[in-house]
């Protein structure tokens, strides 16, 4: 299920999971990941039935595993458009340099940002 989580989403799974809220309870944890897995916001999550709760629920559990894959060459934005990943920093211009050790100040904060300075059109 790993596969289908996209950038946004991972994002803010992590930082569901590494945001110290005193105030929240296990409960609290578990609908807000309900609602990122399944696009869904907290207010749609908390008016479902408990049997239709239940069933999202289980849609959560592939958070337990590591995440499974391995480095694409490219990947496709359309039909008709790929474009490539360059993973080499020394292959990379001077100015997407500066921009990826800027964005990696915060690297999950900015995970969009630094993967689009490893894309080449």
């Amino acid at each position: 299920m790993w596969n289908k989580i996209n950038v946004w989403q991972y994002q803010q799974i992590y930082n569901a999971l590494n945001t110290k809220d005193k105030d929240a309870t296990d409960l609290d944890l578990e609908v807000k990941l309900v609602g990122i897995v399944n696009n869904m916001t907290e207010m749609q999550i908390d008016s479902l039935p408990l049997d239709e709760y239940k069933e999202l629920s289980k849609t959560i559990a592939f958070l337990n595993e590591p995440i499974q894959g391995s480095p694409k060459k490219h990947i496709g934005i359309s039909h008709n458009k790929r474009y490539k990943i360059n993973y080499d920093i020394s292959k990379m211009p001077f100015a997407r340099y500066i921009e990826s050790k800027v964005f990696s100040e915060d690297l999950y904060g900015n995970l969009h940002k630094l993967a689009a300075t490893m894309v080449i059109p």
